[in-house]
Protein backbone atom coordinates (compact mmCIF):
# COMPACT_ATOMS: atom_id res chain seq x y z
CA UNK A 1 0.00 0.00 0.00
CA UNK A 2 2.89 2.41 0.86
CA UNK A 3 4.37 1.84 -2.41
CA UNK A 4 1.52 2.66 -4.76
CA UNK A 5 0.92 5.77 -2.09
CA UNK A 6 4.20 6.63 -2.97
CA UNK A 7 3.95 5.83 -7.00
CA UNK A 8 0.59 7.93 -7.21
CA UNK A 9 2.40 10.54 -4.97
CA UNK A 10 5.39 11.06 -7.52
CA UNK A 11 2.87 10.62 -10.57
CA UNK A 12 0.59 13.03 -9.36
CA UNK A 13 3.97 15.63 -8.45
CA UNK A 14 5.45 14.73 -11.85
CA UNK A 15 1.94 15.74 -13.85
CA UNK A 16 2.19 19.08 -11.92
CA UNK A 17 5.13 20.27 -12.62
CA UNK A 18 5.05 19.13 -16.30
CA UNK A 19 2.12 20.50 -16.31
CA UNK A 20 2.95 24.04 -14.92
CA UNK A 21 6.07 24.34 -17.39
CA UNK A 22 3.79 23.54 -20.14
CA UNK A 23 0.97 26.14 -19.66
CA UNK A 24 4.40 28.28 -18.38
CA UNK A 25 5.65 28.29 -21.87
CA UNK A 26 2.81 28.49 -23.58
CA UNK A 27 2.21 31.80 -21.69
CA UNK A 28 5.43 33.13 -22.13
CA UNK A 29 5.14 32.50 -25.96
CA UNK A 30 1.46 33.98 -26.25
CA UNK A 31 2.84 36.99 -24.23
CA UNK A 32 6.36 37.47 -27.02
CA UNK A 33 3.52 37.39 -29.61
CA UNK A 34 1.18 40.21 -28.21
CA UNK A 35 3.87 41.90 -27.55
CA UNK A 36 5.36 41.81 -30.75
CA UNK A 37 1.87 42.83 -31.88
CA UNK A 38 1.36 45.58 -30.13
CA UNK A 39 5.39 46.73 -30.74
CA UNK A 40 4.33 46.86 -35.00
CA UNK A 41 0.78 48.77 -33.94
CA UNK A 42 2.73 51.34 -31.89
CA UNK A 43 5.61 51.71 -33.93
CA UNK A 44 3.45 51.84 -37.34
CA UNK A 45 0.88 55.05 -35.31
CA UNK A 46 4.24 56.60 -34.73
CA UNK A 47 5.28 56.39 -38.51
CA UNK A 48 1.98 57.80 -39.24
CA UNK A 49 1.86 60.29 -36.94
CA UNK A 50 5.06 61.89 -38.28
CA UNK A 51 4.47 61.30 -41.93
CA UNK A 52 1.41 63.38 -41.60
CA UNK A 53 3.88 66.32 -39.43
CA UNK A 54 6.46 65.93 -41.68
CA UNK A 55 3.81 66.35 -44.90
CA UNK A 56 2.05 69.26 -43.05
CA UNK A 57 5.45 71.34 -42.08
CA UNK A 58 6.82 70.51 -45.94
CA UNK A 59 2.63 71.75 -47.47
CA UNK A 60 3.32 74.98 -45.03
CA UNK A 61 6.73 75.49 -46.42
CA UNK A 62 6.26 75.23 -50.18
CA UNK A 63 3.12 77.29 -49.62
CA UNK A 64 5.12 80.24 -47.35
CA UNK A 65 7.90 80.15 -50.32
CA UNK A 66 5.66 80.03 -53.24
CA UNK A 67 3.81 83.31 -51.36
CA UNK A 68 7.38 84.66 -51.57
CA UNK A 69 8.26 84.07 -55.15
CA UNK A 70 4.85 84.61 -56.67
CA UNK A 71 5.11 88.36 -54.54
CA UNK A 72 8.19 89.07 -55.55
CA UNK A 73 9.71 89.35 -52.19
CA UNK A 74 13.14 88.03 -50.94
CA UNK A 75 13.90 86.41 -47.68
CA UNK A 76 14.09 87.67 -44.98
CA UNK A 77 12.10 90.52 -46.16
CA UNK A 78 8.62 88.61 -46.39
CA UNK A 79 5.38 89.46 -45.14
CA UNK A 80 2.72 86.23 -45.51
CA UNK A 81 -0.39 87.19 -45.86
CA UNK A 82 -2.73 85.43 -42.78
CA UNK A 83 -0.15 83.83 -41.07
CA UNK A 84 -1.57 83.12 -38.14
CA UNK A 85 -4.22 81.55 -40.11
CA UNK A 86 -2.00 79.07 -42.16
CA UNK A 87 0.77 78.62 -38.84
CA UNK A 88 -2.84 77.89 -36.79
CA UNK A 89 -3.78 75.00 -39.22
CA UNK A 90 -0.24 73.50 -39.22
CA UNK A 91 0.04 74.21 -35.97
CA UNK A 92 -3.21 71.62 -35.14
CA UNK A 93 -2.32 69.08 -37.90
CA UNK A 94 1.44 68.67 -36.37
CA UNK A 95 0.14 68.71 -32.80
CA UNK A 96 2.95 71.45 -32.59
CA UNK A 97 3.24 74.20 -29.48
CA UNK A 98 4.42 76.76 -31.92
CA UNK A 99 4.77 77.60 -35.38
CA UNK A 100 7.15 80.38 -36.09
CA UNK A 101 9.48 81.50 -38.77
CA UNK A 102 13.05 82.55 -37.92
CA UNK A 103 14.70 84.55 -40.73
CA UNK A 104 18.72 84.26 -41.13
CA UNK A 105 19.09 88.37 -41.22
CA UNK A 106 22.82 89.23 -41.93
CA UNK A 107 24.67 91.90 -39.78
CA UNK A 108 25.32 93.90 -43.38
CA UNK A 109 21.29 93.47 -43.20
CA UNK A 110 20.37 94.37 -39.79
CA UNK A 111 19.53 98.29 -40.31
CA UNK A 112 17.04 97.87 -43.04
CA UNK A 113 15.51 94.54 -41.42
CA UNK A 114 14.90 96.81 -38.36
CA UNK A 115 13.67 99.75 -40.67
CA UNK A 116 11.49 96.74 -42.78
CA UNK A 117 9.68 95.04 -39.59
CA UNK A 118 8.89 98.67 -37.93
CA UNK A 119 6.72 99.50 -40.99
CA UNK A 120 5.58 95.78 -41.62
CA UNK A 121 4.18 95.19 -38.44
CA UNK A 122 0.59 95.65 -39.05
CA UNK A 123 0.08 91.48 -38.89
CA UNK A 124 0.71 91.60 -35.13
CA UNK A 125 -2.31 93.25 -34.58
CA UNK A 126 -4.23 91.26 -37.02
CA UNK A 127 -2.89 87.50 -35.87
CA UNK A 128 -3.75 89.00 -31.99
CA UNK A 129 -7.50 90.09 -33.62
CA UNK A 130 -7.63 86.94 -35.19
CA UNK A 131 -6.73 84.70 -31.54
CA UNK A 132 -9.76 87.05 -29.67
CA UNK A 133 -12.33 85.29 -32.42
Amino acid sequence: RILVFLVLVVATALTSVGLYYFIDQKDAAKFEEQFQEDATKILSAMGASIDKTLSAADAFVAGVTSQAASTNQSWPFVVIPNFSVRAGKIRSLSNAVVVNIYPLVLAQQRKEWESYTASHNQWVEESLDMQEL
